[in-house]
């Protein structure tokens, strides 16, 4: 991180947004899970560059499964750019298109990898007798949390 520090890859306002998200994570709620930090900038703040500054982080303390949610598969372009332009070591993923693929398979092996996935594609599989969806328990699965574990 020092090198992007010092390259200014990120604004000031973009790294304190990456501190005090980091800084959330670091915390368990009662339940055992990390907590969270809501990002809740408007548009053209650099939000994508932020959640890549933060996915980066996380990647130099260890967790490699990060899953990015977004309203437009088209936005994966940009995310592709934001994560590259910090690190070479993450890949941005899509979801595989068929719903009975595993999500690992054909995953590259390097640092980090983000899996991009939109709301609507989240919830395929969501029915009112199922509620938590195919494609949303595939992605807890990936992530380690299928099992009530987390990696």
């Amino acid at each position: 991180m020092p090198v992007i520090v010092k390259q200014c890859r990120l604004s000031s306002l973009q790294l304190e947004f990456v501190t005090y998200a980091c800084q959330r994570h670091e915390k368990d709620l009662p339940s055992g899970s990390r907590c969270g930090y809501f990002l809740g900038d408007g548009a053209g703040m650099g939000k994508g560059r932020q959640l890549a500054g933060l996915i980066l982080e996380n990647v130099l303390k260890g967790r490699r499964k990060h899953i990015w949610i977004s309203t437009n598969i088209d936005l994966m372009e940009d995310a592709k750019r934001d994560v590259g332009d910090l690190c070479d070591d993450i890949d941005v993923v899509s979801l595989p298109a068929s719903n009975t693929a595993k999500i690992s398979e054909g995953l590259p092996h390097k640092k980090g990898v983000v899996l991009f996935t939109t709301y609507s594609s989240m919830s395929k599989g969501v029915t009112k007798t199922n509620e938590a969806g195919a494609r949303l328990e595939q992605i807890l699965e990936w992530v380690g949390l299928g099992g009530g574990g987390c990696e």
